[in-house]
């Protein structure tokens, strides 16, 4: 499993949708859990077009871009084929009126289709460890506002499973959105970051974060580790961040991360260009 926390973010008086997650992948092993994977990225950009006729009838005018945040917990194969099926069949969507545009509720209910014929191809073999659960959040092209949808499972028997489409309400400041198999423990820890801090400071806001953190940094969880990952947006676009840490604490100089690859060392450039990663400071004190 893993723990991932998605909330609405004000922390400059706008508001943001933030997502943040570890990056531990676990296979069941008996009573307890095997490590398979310490940077596996759960959280993603799903960029998409559409497209209205043009004067000459072609689907080729584009009247939206943007791209909106998709994040899972659960099985790998299953959120990860998810993804991938979605990248490719959302990546361009036509409208025959440039008027109308799509409603980030019904991509989510789109999302809500693929997720289910995954997890039950999958289950066949694997039962219940093809379960999956997942966010989807950004811009709503339709409505013109941020909004956050997620997908959960419902077993309420051994002959019924259903996924379960629910939508959170940005507005309000405490709105928290938690995946994995830990959601009472990391919630625990959130509200005692919480309380730590001045109600609506910079690190009041980043509490989840902080939380998640909290819970990588304590190995007490066989099923949370690897390193924090982030994605925001205030618009359009739904960005990834990377992570600006210290080559040695204390010294200016600095290096680049992102699930454990060093980006600027490692894969920074591809051919004569350079990866442009956005990037964030670790987590540093605001009071």
């Amino acid at each position: 499993m893993t723990a991932i926390a998605c909330y609405p973010q004000r922390e400059n008086e706008q508001l943001y949708i933030w997502a943040v997650g570890d990056s531990r992948v676990t296979r069941k092993n008996g009573d307890g859990w095997s490590i398979l994977h310490d940077h596996a990225i759960k959280i993603f950009s799903v960029p998409f077009t559409v497209v209205a006729p043009n004067k000459e009838g072609f689907f080729q005018q584009v009247v939206y871009h943007g791209s909106f945040g998709y994040c899972y917990s659960g099985s790998s194969l299953t959120g990860l084929n998810t993804y991938a099926a979605i990248a490719n069949l959302i990546r361009k969507i036509a409208t025959v009126d440039a008027n109308r545009l799509p409603n980030l509720g019904d991509i989510a209910s789109f999302i809500q289709k693929v997720l289910h014929r995954y997890i039950l191809a999958y289950g066949v073999l694997a039962a219940e460890q093809a379960v999956c659960e997942c966010s989807v959040l950004g811009y709503c092209p339709d409505s013109k506002r941020l909004r956050m949808f997620t997908i959960m499972p419902n077993i309420p028997n051994q002959y019924t499973f259903e996924l379960l489409l629910e939508e959170s309400d940005v507005a309000v400041d405490e709105t928290l959105v938690l995946l994995g198999d830990k959601k009472d423990e990391i919630k625990d820890i959130i509200v005692d970051e919480r309380s730590q801090h001045s109600i609506y400071s910079i690190n009041w806001w980043r509490s989840p974060w902080r939380g998640i953190q909290r819970a990588i940094d304590s190995n007490a969880y066989d099923t949370i580790g690897g390193q924090i990952q982030l994605g925001l947006t205030n618009g359009r676009h739904f960005q990834i961040y990377g992570r600006m840490e210290p080559v040695a604490h204390g010294q200016p100089e600095a290096r680049a991360e992102f699930l454990g690859l060093d980006v600027w060392n490692e894969t920074q450039h591809i051919g004569p260009c350079f990866i442009s990663l956005p990037l964030m400071a670790g987590l540093p004190s605001f009071e």
